[in-house]
């Protein structure tokens, strides 16, 4: 038995997103340089764990300081807060 999901994103460096079934609640993170799929509901598509975790993209607000095996300490990046 299949899944559909709303959007398959082929993630190498920058992702690729492939549209799928628009009624799904589902999207998949194909991780091609780690070798590993992550499937989440919709609605944590565009979460600050996605950009930081399963992209590894701070989105310009956060920058990787320091990366060991699969741990990564974030911080903001100055200005970014300030108005």
């Amino acid at each position: 038995m299949g899944v559909n999901v709303s959007r398959l994103y082929l993630v190498n460096g920058t992702p690729r997103i492939i549209e799928g079934d628009p009624d799904s609640d589902i999207v998949a993170f194909a991780l091609l340089q780690r070798n590993r799929t992550v499937v989440l509901q919709r609605e944590y598509e565009r979460s600050m764990f996605v950009r930081l975790v399963i992209l590894g993209d701070g989105g310009g607000v956060f920058r990787a300081v320091m990366r060991s095996g699969d741990v990564t300490v974030w911080e903001p990046v100055i200005g970014k807060f300030e108005k």
